[in-house]
């Protein structure tokens, strides 16, 4: 069977889909920057930061382990139709299980109580991801479809921002659109789920929502993980430094995730096809392992020396003068395409797809460790900057010890021979 044209066209699809999740806020970014400032930016950038915990919370990396599920069963539509419901459940009462979490953080702890309107507001986006049955579809190989709700959200909301959101007092409303946006995607994807009727009704009993969890349990765990050199490094300089400090870095941020998007649509359509081909081929799965590492890591490297060089060009444009201080942390932060590129392709499609969990874990739990210990004075002496250092410094360690463990398993993806694993 000639698999190309399938991949092919997934990577299309979801060159598409992120081009809605950041190309059109990077159409917004620059208005919201401009209008709310750096101080009512980083309120909104402090306030998505703490409620993607609970978004992690929520797919507890589902997004690759029901993925691969699907993946391997797509043919049996019984087992999709279990692994569909179970799943789904299991995301809902986390989600729920969340939100009660928040209401009592806010409770406690003043700096959340200060934001709690925003946190709650902000949490619709959660609810969003719920409903959004991304590891589905991608198991499937039907791309397209999430192409097509997600563009549809961002047009809906694109020019309500650009009507409404009008000053500096219009924080809430902004988180209010932007959280929108994606339960509105949500909700198109439960009508596109319809309208495809693959699934059928299978409620999940508590052995299956036991399953579903287990099963992703080392991938939430690496999820984690990397949240605490990413997610965590927003939070804690929300702490320490300031909402100021957390907009120059989320600026920063989002530009980084618009060049990541441009990538991010390979390494997720070959990874549902490298998972069935571990099953059936492995030779074929390590060449296309092998020639996605060429590839992405080449397109990479063009991209943060880019960053690298054009960065005070790249700030200016996007932001203004009045966020001339992303520019130190946008250098700092520009090697990350390229340690992400390379760090995806050892872990997501090496390490996942051949049971190395543990290990892909562990890795992840380290590197997020040694972040915590240095984000606080870092973040703390020279602020975003300080924060974006933290960052760089934790990717290129998550990645050479993904390609020491791998080179020691004697895994064949930097060069042609056979595995001892």
């Amino acid at each position: 069977m000639d698999v190309k044209p399938s991949i092919r066209r997934n990577i299309v699809s979801l060159l598409f889909l992120q081009g809605a999740n950041y190309i059109f806020p990077l159409i917004t970014l620059p208005w919201f920057t401009r209008t709310l400032g750096p101080d009512g930016f980083g309120r909104i950038g402090f306030a998505t930061a703490f409620c993607m915990y609970f978004s992690l919370l929520s797919d507890y990396g589902f997004n690759l382990s029901a993925t691969r599920q699907i993946a391997i069963h797509r043919d049996n539509q019984a087992e999709c139709s279990r692994i569909f419901w179970s799943t789904f459940t299991t995301k809902f009462i986390l989600s729920f299980v969340g939100f009660l979490l928040l209401l009592f953080l806010c409770i406690i702890m003043p700096r959340l109580a200060q934001e709690r309107t925003l946190l709650v507001t902000g949490y619709l986006s959660v609810v969003g991801t719920v409903l959004t049955p991304v590891w589905y579809f991608q198991g499937i190989e039907r791309l397209t479809v999430l192409t097509k709700v997600n563009l549809t959200a961002r047009i809906i909301t694109l020019p309500v921002i650009f009507i409404l959101v009008r000053s500096k007092d219009d924080v809430l409303l902004a988180m209010l659109i932007t959280s929108t946006t994606g339960l509105i995607a949500g909700c198109l994807s439960i009508l596109a789920m319809i309208r495809l009727n693959k699934i059928l009704w299978a409620p999940p009993s508590f052995f299956d929502i036991w399953c579903a969890l287990h099963d992703g349990w080392h991938l939430f765990v690496s999820s984690a993980a990397v949240s605490l050199y990413t997610t965590s490094n927003t939070v804690i300089l929300g702490f320490i430094a300031g909402n100021a400090e957390v907009g120059y870095f989320t600026a920063a941020q989002r530009l980084i995730k618009a060049a990541q998007s441009m990538v991010t649509p390979l390494s997720q359509a070959v990874y549902p096809r490298i998972s069935h081909l571990m099953q059936s081929s492995r030779d074929d799965a390590f060449v296309l392992i092998r020639k996605v590492l060429r590839v992405q890591g080449i397109i990479t490297l063009v991209l943060s020396l880019v960053l690298l060089i054009g960065a005070s060009v790249a700030v200016e444009i996007a932001f203004g003068q009045s966020y001339v201080a992303s520019v130190p942390v946008l250098r700092w932060l520009a090697p990350l395409p390229f340690f992400i590129g390379l760090s995806n392709v050892f872990g997501v499609q090496a390490m996942l797809p051949l049971g190395f969990h543990s290990a892909f874990s562990r890795i992840l739990l380290a590197s997020g460790l040694i972040n915590l210990l240095i984000i606080v004075p870092l973040g703390y002496r020279f602020g975003a900057a300080g924060a974006g250092a933290s960052v760089c410094i934790t990717e290129l360690l998550v990645t050479i010890a993904m390609a020491l463990y791998l080179n020691r398993r004697a895994v064949p993806i930097f060069v042609s021979a056979k595995a001892s694993i």
